[in-house]
């Protein structure tokens, strides 16, 4: 991801990444749902509501720095 104001490449910190992972692991989560007796009207509901909700959190969570860190 580049800079806007100075050009210069920006990277994701670990603490970032790491969020960013728990976000993405919970999404099967949510699709194993399907597993149970529920409504597919409420499953679509669910699913809009979660999707929504991660699209709207995600920028929050999201931290930058100038060196690019080891995930471990």
């Amino acid at each position: 991801m580049e800079c806007p104001h100075c050009g210069e490449k920006q990277y994701y910190t670990k603490r970032a990444r790491k969020r960013s992972a728990v976000v993405t692991l919970l999404t099967p989560f949510i699709i194993l749902l399907n597993l149970f007796d529920i409504s597919p009207y409420l499953l679509v509901g669910i699913y809009l509501v979660f999707g929504l909700s991660i699209m709207g959190i995600f920028p929050f969570l999201i931290e930058l720095s100038n060196e690019e860190e080891p995930l471990w």
